[in-house]
């Protein structure tokens, strides 16, 4: 069998599909829970109260959409049901390990002094915002010695981080609103590009209240305001991705070797496309309200097309979107049709 205990008190485990399958192990180990990732449905249904998460262990998958229902389902576990959680995907390694720190992340931010740092003495000295993907990334390793999460997941955890550091500083709101963010807008459109593979629509279109705003990116031919600073992806520069925690055992294995060659080398192609085209920085935004009106087939509201021209109300061309683009992120607007302002005062789009 090949598990590890996360938690001094032995009620969270990482561990392989073969262990998962033996009702022996599992009971002795006091299951409850268990989260299947790659998996389409339990073992033992009738034993264990089980999440699944279809997912592949690629890079260019979108883990950090299920993210959120993984932690809540571990929290609720251990919190209301004196429970037992075992996280497994197949190796124990990449999909597994990258579900348990993000509840770790999220366990910080809910209550620093009862997560699993808060008997580390250096955590108080060093900035826990920035480090906190590298104390809970070293922990678990440190549990599970085999992890080897891979370069697009850690990236997805890093988001993950940011968008929590975020929704700590909105506990004020009152209402309930998407939160504008970056990291959120980022969160919110890789999202609806995996939704457009799934369903061919998206479901969520931010509406953009110009009034969240101290600056606005206009069209340039009628000042409507087309999107905020906020509603921009995030994009990790190279600085920030080297210093991202990194597994040497994942970038020598084969899935590794095979992502260096040909996945970077195809962002690489795409991002010398982009600059070529249009000479010039583009905007990768979020799905916005405004936007839904040029995507959807003609014949059918709730299809969207997989590509096309992104249009201005005054019948101005902003840029063009594409939900099938190598990139992370399927919506880009040219600076070339659009101008930041300060905004000062509301108009209508």
């Amino acid at each position: 069998m090949n598990y590890n205990s996360i938690l001094p008190n032995e009620t969270l485990f990482i561990g392989d599909y073969i262990t998962s399958q033996n009702l022996s192990t599992l009971t002795n180990l006091k299951v409850t829970h268990i989260i299947s990732v790659g998996f389409q449905k339990g073992y033992f249904p009738n034993k264990f109260k089980y999440l699944t998460i279809d997912i592949k262990d690629d890079p260019t998958e979108n883990i950090l959409m299920f993210l959120p229902r993984a932690v809540s389902f571990i929290e609720d576990a251990l919190d209301n049901h004196n429970g037992v959680v075992y996280v497994h995907c197949v190796h124990g390694q990449s999909r597994s390990c990258t579900v348990v720190i993000a509840f770790f992340m999220h366990q910080y931010w809910k209550n620093p002094m009862s997560s699993i740092l808060s008997n580390q003495n250096d955590v108080i000295q060093y900035d826990t915002r920035k480090q906190l993907l590298h104390y809970c990334y070293n922990h678990v390793m440190a549990c599970r010695p085999c992890m080897a999460i891979n370069p697009g997941f850690v990236k997805q955890l890093e988001l993950y981080r940011q968008m929590k550091m975020i929704q700590v500083q909105n506990q004020i709101r009152t209402i309930r609103s998407p939160i504008l963010s970056q990291p959120h807008a980022t969160f919110r459109s890789m999202k609806a590009k995996s939704e457009f593979y799934n369903h061919g629509n998206v479901r969520v279109f931010v509406t953009m209240n110009v009034d969240n705003h101290s600056e606005v990116y206009v069209c340039k031919k009628c000042s409507m305001e087309r999107f905020g600073p906020e509603n921009i992806c995030l994009e990790l520069s190279t600085e920030e991705l080297d210093q991202l925690p990194t597994s040497e055992y994942w970038s020598s294995s084969k899935g590794g070797l095979e992502y260096y060659a040909t996945y970077r080398k195809r962002s690489d192609i795409f991002r010398d496309f982009e600059n070529a085209l249009h000479l010039e920085k583009v905007f990768k935004v979020e799905p916005l309200d405004w936007m839904k009106s040029c995507m959807v087939e003609d014949y059918n509201d709730s299809l969207l097309r997989s590509h096309g021209t992104l249009i201005c109300k005054c019948g101005q061309k902003l840029g063009y979107w594409d939900f099938c683009c190598n990139g992370e992120y399927p919506m880009i607007v040219l600076q070339s049709r659009v101008e930041k302002r300060v905004h000062r005062s509301s108009v209508s789009a």
